[in-house]
């Protein structure tokens, strides 16, 4: 479940350039006369055509979605293209295309009647990614080893590890140990929903404490038909009377253009919000880097170049 697809990419021999690591998004023009290929045209496959439609009009599967090489806007090689395909995936498109969530967000609403041991009750839930497939085991205590982990400390995104956000709101305390608290529509932030390593969320709601305790934690899953509804989840606390519930919903974008506004960089954005959304969680949040360090060469003469493509020829 650990994809880490910049891992993937250097896995065979380690490069060194602009960002340390040696990974930019290469110009698929770059020295390709002097490689011998002269004015051919590139061939691409037929379903990257299909996902985002024909440049400059509508039609794609995922409105709005481009490759990676697309961010770079320097980049020109639309004009000289050839689209290939396969038989399997031309037996494939015949099928009616499916509508899948591309992005999603956690949004939490209230918790209620959570357990406490404190009379000032302090709440917070920590959110990550996870997948169905990695089973949760039962919650035996309130105590921090019950936290969710892995045994590397690595998780099915690199950018879905977990992250704490805190209750806003003044909790309040409903007899003697429990505590309710409004999220107020706080949310985790858009991430890409790729189901082949992450199907759903796990959060898991948590006390502050000499020790913290968890309280119990609840999965919105990508596939539940009521998953785009708030609604009072069970966070299956360790007592399992049931009565500790934390509404919360996930909003799921089907495509790159409607979710743009949602992305949020945290930093300055060094690249323009008018620019796709790949693009924007590339550079801005998943990367934390601009068009201009990951949009030119590593190796910056063609022999060189040309020579580390064909080393492991």
């Amino acid at each position: 479940l650990n994809l880490n697809a910049q891992g993937d990419l250097r896995a065979d021999r380690p490069v060194h350039g602009i960002d340390g690591v040696g990974w930019a998004f290469r110009n698929p023009y770059y020295c390709r006369q002097e490689a011998g290929f002269g004015d051919a045209p590139i061939k691409v496959h037929q379903s990257v055509r299909d996902r985002m439609g024909t440049p400059g009009q509508l039609g794609g599967s995922v409105p709005g979605w481009v490759p990676p090489q697309m961010c770079c806007s320097d980049y020109e090689f639309l004009n000289n293209v050839e689209w290939v395909s396969n038989d399997a995936y031309d037996k494939a498109v015949q099928s009616p295309v499916g509508s899948f969530p591309q992005w999603a967000k956690v949004v939490l609403g209230r918790l209620e009647n959570a357990k406490t041991r404190r009379s000032q009750p302090k709440f917070y839930a920590r959110v990550q990614e996870w997948h169905s497939s990695k089973p949760l085991t039962p919650l035996t205590d309130r105590q921090w080893d019950d936290r969710t982990y892995t045994d590397s400390d690595t998780y099915p995104q690199i950018q879905g590890t977990p992250m704490n956000i805190v209750c806003p709101s003044t909790p309040t305390l409903v007899g003697s140990d429990r505590g309710s608290c409004d999220f107020n529509g706080t949310f985790y932030p858009v991430l890409p929903a790729d189901t082949a390593s992450v199907d759903e969320f796990l959060i898991e709601v948590w006390e502050e404490s000499t020790h913290d305790d968890l309280v119990g934690r609840f999965v919105l899953r990508y596939d539940d038909p009521s998953v785009t509804e708030v609604l009072p989840r069970d966070i299956d606390d360790p007592d399992g009377d049931g009565n500790a519930v934390f509404w919360a919903k996930l909003d799921l974008y089907t495509d790159d253009d409607k979710v743009k506004e949602h992305l949020n960089p945290s930093d300055p954005s060094p690249v323009s919000t008018t620019a796709h959304a790949q693009c924007i969680h590339f550079f801005d949040l998943l990367l934390k880097k601009s068009e201009s360090e990951m949009c030119k060469p590593v190796i910056n003469s063609c022999s060189a170049f040309i020579d580390d493509l064909t080393a492991n020829s």
